[in-house]
């Protein structure tokens, strides 16, 4: 706990609740943000309640630029939860 005067704040890691500083609970396959004060899932896993289960790549995807979704391979609409092959 960092103290300044009348206000304080919790270290990295652990967030302010009334008078006390609760541990964050950093999931498997997750880390603590770059703040300090909430967490976030490791790439190609994605965030879901509490927990960071894999992202489902179908074939001819793969994973987009933030890691917790994918998108179809070039030549391929996505259709669902699946990439078919483009005809237009």
């Amino acid at each position: 706990m960092v103290t300044s005067g009348k206000d304080w704040k919790c270290d990295r890691g652990y967030l302010k609740r009334d008078e006390t500083c609760l541990s964050i609970e950093v999931p498997e396959n997750g880390y603590l943000d770059w703040a300090g004060t909430d967490w976030s899932c490791a790439r190609g896993f994605k965030k879901q309640g509490g927990s960071c289960p894999p992202v489902e790549v179908p074939s001819n995807a793969h994973l987009d630029f933030t890691g917790g979704g994918w998108n179809c391979d070039p030549g391929f609409q996505r259709r669902g939860n699946a990439c078919i092959e483009d005809r237009a």
